[in-house]
Parts: C-alpha cells; sequence; structure tokens
C-alpha cells in the first residue's frame, strides 16, 4: 500500500494502525462496533499454578514490548495488546461469545 500497488479501504481492528493512521477502519467507515481481527495468545495446561502462569506473562510481555520485536509485529500490521491472566481469560469468554452468537444467528449447522 505504502508503495502504491495496492489501494487500502479500511481495517477490520478496534484502531487505526499506526502505520497507515488515514486508513479507516471499518467502525468508522460503515459498522459501528464491528471489530475482526486475528489474535494469538499463549495458553498454559489447566492447573498451572498462578506463580508459574505470571512468571510466563511477565517475560512474554517483556519480550513483546522489546523495541525489535514491537516494530517487527507492526510492520506486519499487528496490533499489540499484553494483558494480564485475567484480562486475557476474560477476552476469551468474550470472543467466545461474540462468535457463538454469529454462529447461532447464521443457522449454522455441523452435518
Amino acid at each position: 500500500m505504502k508503495s502504491g500497488g495496492l489501494k487500502g479501504i479500511t481495517t477490520s481492528g478496534r484502531e487505526r494502525l499506526p502505520e497507515l493512521p488515514l486508513l479507516p477502519t471499518i467502525r468508522e467507515a460503515a459498522l459501528p462496533g464491528y471489530s475482526v481481527y486475528a489474535w494469538f495468545g499463549v495458553f498454559a495446561p489447566g492447573g498451572t499454578p498462578a506463580p508459574v502462569v505470571n512468571k510466563l506473562n511477565s517475560e512474554l510481555v517483556r519480550i513483546v514490548r522489546l523495541a525489535e520485536v514491537t516494530a517487527k509485529l507492526r510492520a506486519q500490521g499487528g496490533e499489540i495488546a499484553t494483558d494480564s491472566p485475567a484480562e486475557f481469560a476474560q477476552f476469551i469468554r468474550d470472543e467466545v461469545n461474540k462468535w457463538g452468537n454469529v454462529i447461532k444467528m447464521s443457522g449454522t449447522r455441523v452435518d
């Protein structure tokens, strides 16, 4: 897009990308409340002790916040969120709820 080979219309995340500040979000352009994006997270087996989960989380947050890691992720259009384990668990519940409702509303069934 920066070289002119592609023309962007919108992005699907909640906020504009810092690298493409003139490109609006779908939420801004047409559908208030719209927010769809691919996300990645790290999970541990159920029953993993809280101190282990917290240490893993703090190290991952530290790594993702390294300037070189942040720059590479942003260059690929990535938005970086480094939540606490509790916030990530709530995010997962919200995603299950959102997409469960979409599936129900669509009438999709497994054959």
